[in-house]
């Protein structure tokens, strides 16, 4: 009985482990797609501000010969960032997913073990 218990105990400690590092890694990527995510927005901000002041200056010397395109390539920037923004937001969102089943399954045994703990104790 008390070889068990001291099993009950060792594999709490374990899943409780897991389930902090699992929290863990949560918040990491969490963090990580967040302060991501900021940057591809700042970017688009800053890339759509470019691309608005070229097309408003068509009278600028430097842009006059060819405004339309530079607009277009900086548009075209835009759009690629745009999707490797969203690109980027998927995988971290699909990798999320994945921590949070983990997270959820680790969650799952340690609720078994704890019934299988409290039918062994009501057995005895």
């Amino acid at each position: 009985l008390q070889v068990l218990e001291a099993q009950v105990k060792k594999l709490e400690k374990e899943l409780e482990s897991k389930d902090e590092l699992a929290h863990q890694d949560l918040r990491a990527m969490e963090q990580k797609y967040n302060h991501v995510k900021l940057q591809f927005e700042e970017r688009i901000t800053d890339l759509e501000k470019q691309l608005s002041l070229y097309v408003q200056c068509d009278e600028n010397l430097i842009f006059k010969e060819h405004p339309h395109s530079h607009a277009v390539a900086l548009e075209r920037e835009l759009n690629n960032v745009r999707d490797r923004c969203k690109k980027q937001v998927s995988e971290m969102q699909t990798e999320m997913d994945r921590v949070t089943a983990e997270l959820n399954k680790v969650k799952k045994n340690q609720e078994n073990l704890m019934r299988n703990e409290s039918r062994q104790t009501e057995a005895e």
